[in-house]
């Protein structure tokens, strides 16, 4: 039973460390996102003050067809922008924070970088299910329960039955300057060898609280068994939603990936030809609420796919989980 408890110990110990690694890991991807996002705004914001400039210029020079109400509709898409700006910022701004907190260190700097998929593809989910009870530490804290509560009723069990102590006792002594007394009547400490065995018994008459006892850690082993089936259950669940939830992220980032390099293409040619006055501000703008539309859920699906897979590492206990 202690053993187990000290077992349980180290998988509670374990357990908190996985859930404090996986705390980190997404907070540390927020920050990722959150900068990209912030790019993707400020590039909108760029063409949005090029499609203004231009509109200003054509209001003053009485040429093209823009209007005061366009020249509104891109002051309106550039407040919104702006706006959007404001919320990514505070985003950053308190997952840093929370990775400060995670690390327990004031300076933490995350490196600028492009985020990105994780490398490799995922295994079937069979292989997750397997790694999951071997190596998450809930299921061992379940296997190390079940088997104190084992132990705790055949610790009961023991005392109906009596103890037995068998107990010996052995005394050699000569000394060649005293005579040996030949008789069972004297006392002689210099010259003896005896000896005698014992057997004990001791048995306790409290054969009604003993079986309340017993009693008691029987139900208690099959309420164990059957919270460990219950959870074993959920945890398998688990495991099958983070799964499920991860291919089909991966899923969703090739088709994004595909509309988002199509969306750049529109924007980039929409925007060359509303410069030359060969387009209308309208399809201006329908080209770049589409593009950055596009734009932010393919890595906002970028970022949820790294968390899914964050999160499968965190319900199967292994950190190997792609192929």
């Amino acid at each position: 039973m202690a053993e187990e408890g000290v077992n349980i110990g180290k998988m509670e110990l374990q357990k908190q460390v996985n859930e404090i690694e996986f705390e980190t890991r997404r907070a540390y991807l927020t920050v990722i996102f959150a900068r990209q996002i912030r790019a993707v705004l400020e590039e909108g914001k760029d063409y949005l003050e090029e499609a203004e400039d231009k509109i200003e210029e054509d209001l003053e020079n009485e040429e093209g067809e823009a209007t005061l109400t366009d020249q509104l509709k891109v002051k309106t898409y550039s407040a919104q922008i702006e706006s959007q700006l404001i919320q990514i910022k505070k985003v950053e701004e308190i997952a840093m924070s929370g990775l400060r907190f995670l690390t327990g260190k004031k300076n933490v700097e995350v490196s600028e970088e492009t985020i990105e998929v994780e490398e490799g593809s995922l295994k079937p989910l069979v292989w997750y299910v397997a790694e999951a009870k071997k190596n998450r530490p809930e299921f061992s804290i379940l296997k190390s329960a079940v088997k104190v509560s084992k132990a705790n009723l055949k610790l009961n069990k023991s005392k109906f039955l009596p103890d037995f102590i068998l107990v010996g006792k052995y005394t050699y002594a000569y000394a060649n300057k005293v005579d040996p007394q030949n008789t069972p009547f004297a006392h002689d400490p210099y010259n003896t060898n005896a000896g005698g065995v014992a057997l004990m018994m001791s048995y306790p008459f409290d054969f009604v609280p003993n079986y309340f006892r017993t009693d008691k850690a029987k139900a208690q082993l099959l309420q164990m068994k059957a919270q460990q089936e219950a959870a074993t259950g959920l945890f398998v669940m688990e495991v099958e939603k983070a799964y499920n939830e991860a291919r089909s992220l991966e899923e969703s980032v090739r088709v994004l990936k595909k509309g988002k390099k199509a969306a750049k293409g529109w924007i980039v040619a929409t925007n060359q030809n509303y410069q030359a006055g060969l387009a209308e501000l309208k399809d201006f703008t329908d080209s770049l609420v589409t593009y950055f539309s596009l734009t932010s859920e393919y890595y906002k699906t970028i970022y949820d796919y790294n968390v899914a897979l964050s999160q499968l590492r965190l319900v199967t206990g292994t950190h190997k989980i792609l192929q």
